[in-house]
């Protein structure tokens, strides 16, 4: 299938994302691409913070409708070396800026400059300010204002050593501001990293599963990860079967959950976002582009599953997989000793439209169970930089993982943490350790495996 404006070109795409999810990004643009049959696309490739493609515009729009992973959609209009502030001035006067928005819209400058060369923010975002109105002011007469509340456009500089790089922001506000978060709690985690860190844990594999033919998808243990004999009789398998029911039991606001509910339920995440910083592009192809815009969101919203017929296919999946999971309120299950977050995780499930799926309970963590015979715990407890002290935290992880290993035989338990010290007094060994951030918090995401 191919989607394309009457300006038939390629452009240069950096679609932003929480450093160490760069993989789980990658993965996912490779599947829109894939689902969408996006025609010129190249192959996705890892960078820091992000990954870099060129492909025409209908990409830039899909990532910004269908990716849970990602931050921002950034479509680059100019890069290069420069020395000086002339350079940036002349980079920025370089670009056609009347070509990809309107006089009538307001802009704004986002500038990060690392390196010895440039040492203030503000001076190299004002010379690319310069170029603009320089440009709009040769071929218009007149040139764009300024507003830092609400811009139509929103303009990023990035300056790494020599490297000068401009961009346009296609994604607006943030990706990972779903809206169904009012009221997230003390130290929430970001929707988008939410999302990433349950495709590192592969649930979206199950999610994919639903979308096709329901068969059991299966995750293999690396072979240094495999302790060789338990017993004279009995081997730890390598081959263990991915689950749909989820559990959190510090499940705060719920995001985990209602972002695995998304992915059940096959759904964009951005399909119901009120505006986007592409919206404001490429005025001379404005109804072509809204044309574009509203058959990639038809190809999307087709591949959405219903509530009840998710629970039809789940039900499947589950019997296939030989998983037991008769006695489960619901797939997914989160419980939290504060039951004011249990309240306000309700009402976002609600607002997600996933409440079907979802059930929250005010418990105590070491008081959580298992819902079904095989599953994944997922959380993200207190690290102790802003929650609790360093002796409770300890104490927390050290009964997280007394719970895991009496409590959840046949389970896998993710865990986010950025307390190190912490992580130790878990009293079980990591299968996985993947390096994260969390905000500007470096982090680890770990597995256990729990064994019959």
């Amino acid at each position: 299938m191919s989607y394309l404006l009457t300006d038939q070109r390629i452009f240069r795409y950096f679609i932003t994302t929480s450093r160490g999810c760069e993989a789980a990004l990658c993965e996912e643009i490779e599947e829109i691409i894939a689902d969408l049959e996006l025609q010129d696309a190249s192959e996705p490739r890892e960078g820091s913070a992000g990954v870099a493609l060129e492909a025409d515009l209908s990409a830039g729009i899909a990532i910004n409708l269908a990716s849970a992973c990602a931050s921002r959609v950034l479509l680059i209009v100019a890069e290069g070396f420069v020395n000086t502030l002339e350079d940036v001035y002349a980079l920025s006067a370089q670009v056609d800026w009347p070509e990809f928005f309107k006089l009538e819209s307001t802009f704004a400058i986002t500038t990060n400059v690392t390196g010895e060369i440039f040492q203030n923010n503000m001076i190299v975002g004002l010379k690319v300010k310069d170029g603009l109105a320089d440009k709009f002011r040769s071929v218009l007469g007149e040139r764009p204002n300024v507003s830092s509340d609400n811009p139509d456009i929103r303009i990023v500089v990035r300056v790494v050593d020599t490297i000068l790089t401009i961009s346009l922001d296609m994604s607006g506000e943030a990706m990972g501001k779903r809206g169904y978060r009012t009221d997230a709690g003390e130290a929430p985690l970001r929707e988008n990293l939410a999302a990433s860190l349950l495709r590192m844990s592969g649930f979206h594999k199950v999610a994919r599963a639903l979308q096709y033919d329901c068969e059991p998808e299966f995750f293999e243990r690396a072979s240094e990860d495999v302790s060789p004999v338990v017993s004279e009789n009995r081997r730890i398998p390598t081959r263990l079967p991915l689950s749909p029911c989820l559990l959190d039991p510090m499940c705060g606001s719920g995001t985990f959950l209602i972002e695995a509910a998304i992915m059940l339920l096959g759904r964009a995440p951005g399909m119901n976002k009120a505006r986007f910083g592409f919206e404001s592009l490429f005025p001379d192809f404005e109804e072509e582009r809204q044309e574009l815009t509203e058959k990639i969101k038809q190809d999307l919203k087709a591949r959405e599953i219903e509530p009840e017929e998710c629970l039809s296919r789940l039900k499947i999946y589950l019997e296939k997989s030989g998983i037991d999971a008769s006695s489960a309120p619901s797939i997914l299950v989160g419980s939290d000793s504060d039951g004011s977050l249990i309240e306000i995780a309700r009402a976002n499930a609600v607002r997600a439209g996933v409440e079907s799926l979802v059930t929250f309970t005010t418990l105590s963590a070491e008081l959580a169970r298992p819902h079904a015979s095989v599953g994944q715990v997922v959380t993200n407890p207190p690290y102790g930089e802003r929650l609790g002290d360093l002796d409770s935290i300890k104490i927390l992880y050290t009964s997280l993982g007394n719970t895991w290993k009496h409590q959840f035989p046949g389970w896998t338990a993710w865990l986010i943490s950025g307390n190190d010290t912490a992580l130790k007094t878990v009293g079980l060994r990591p299968t996985r350790r993947i390096a994260v951030y969390n905000g500007n918090i470096a982090c680890r995401f770990c597995q256990f495996v729990m064994y019959k």
